[in-house]
């Protein structure tokens, strides 16, 4: 799995990105997690907000490779969860995750 982030100044940003990704007959998602939905429960995330896509994309050159099986990551974020995000963040946040034993 490899994984890239692309950070946002705002939410328009994301959702823009979004439909481009969507649209893009070379890209098939095979998951989304929309953590900015409403009827996402951020307490399991201690606040943290993005959407986080899984996707393979299926091109010649891809499949020239055989890598039209490989899956992404790709995590749209606003610039304000970037900033605070660091090695020390993530290891805090596992740790409290680790805690409540997930």
């Amino acid at each position: 799995l490899a994984r890239h982030a692309i950070i946002f100044e705002d939410l328009n940003g994301i959702a823009d990105c979004l439909r481009k990704i969507s649209a893009d007959e070379e890209i098939e998602i095979v998951r989304l997690k929309n953590r900015f939905s409403s009827t996402y429960d951020s307490r399991s995330s201690f606040g943290y907000r993005d959407i986080s896509i899984n996707l393979r994309i299926c091109s010649d050159v891809t499949e020239s490779y055989r890598l039209q099986y490989h899956i992404l990551e790709l995590q749209l974020l606003l610039r304000r969860f970037a900033e605070i995000k660091s090695d020390e963040g993530h290891r805090r946040y596992v740790r409290c995750r680790d805690l409540r034993g997930e």
